[in-house]
């Protein structure tokens, strides 16, 4: 929520409750409210709004203004990764990942200061942290908030497939050919079949395309044309010989 490491914060309060009863959900929830001192550049590096809202400037100098006693902010965060040290200077005691933050307000505090009060929650992964959190109620921690990167979303699995979602970065999945999609092998759809049938017969056939079914082939006649040739043939012998030519040496001319 904030760039600053090691931020100084007092825990105000501690519970734990079961995440869900109504859904018999087993898992615990922590819940720890806490107050930091609030000072300008801190609320500028949350909300730039935040510090105009909250301080004035006034011979020169950035101070709380003295008008507002309380001011609440719709603020609405990513999980943070919250790491907790009892000294700054000390490993870490406790590191935290999928907090959420709620409950994010100003208050005036009896010094005219701002004091930055939030609850932190998260589901409770070790005993250790309820531990910690109890062991300094009422006193200081050091705190370190960074907003956690979403997780990378697994590739789905759709009717035994896996799905390449690098072109569906909404991860919207339905069934059937959709892009990106890698078949599985093996199993073709008809209309590849059916091309592969008519891809068989044109090599079956020889090099070239056949022709249309209602165009005959150049090697190939029209049915009873073979039967008229021939027939041809046969009568040539007795035709008579065109006008123009000379009748035979038997014959005498008239």
């Amino acid at each position: 929520m904030f760039r600053q490491s090691n931020v100084y914060g007092m825990v105000e309060s501690f519970g734990v409750r079961l995440k869900d009863k109504r859904e018999q959900d087993r898992n615990h929830l922590v819940e720890v409210a806490f107050e930091i001192p609030l000072t300008h550049d801190l609320a500028d590096e949350i909300l730039p709004a935040m510090a105009k809202d909250l301080f004035v400037v006034v011979g020169g100098e950035l101070v709380p203004k003295p008008e507002m006693t309380e001011a609440t902010f719709a603020l609405n965060p990513h999980p943070q990764l919250m790491v907790v040290k009892t000294s700054p200077d000390l490993p870490e005691d406790a590191r935290i990942n999928g907090v959420t933050l709620r409950r994010i307000k100003a208050v005036k505090t009896e010094g005219g200061t701002w004091a930055l009060q939030f609850t932190a929650t998260w589901v409770l992964g070790a005993a250790t942290e309820a531990i910690l959190m109890i062991q300094r109620l009422k006193l200081g921690v050091f705190l370190t908030l960074e907003e956690q990167e979403p997780a990378l979303p697994l590739e789905p699995v759709v009717d035994g497939e896996v799905v390449n979602t690098e072109t569906q970065p909404g991860l919207q999945l339905a069934k059937g050919n959709k892009p990106g999609r890698k078949k599985r092998k093996g199993k073709r759809t008809p209309e590849e079949e059916a091309a592969d049938q008519q891809e068989a017969g044109r090599k079956a056939l020889g090099a070239g395309d056949p022709p249309p079914a209602d165009e005959p082939a150049a090697d190939e006649q029209p049915d009873g044309a073979g039967d008229q040739a021939g027939a041809g043939d046969q009568a040539g012998a007795g035709d008579p010989p065109p006008a123009d030519e000379a009748p035979g040496q038997d014959e005498v001319a008239e």
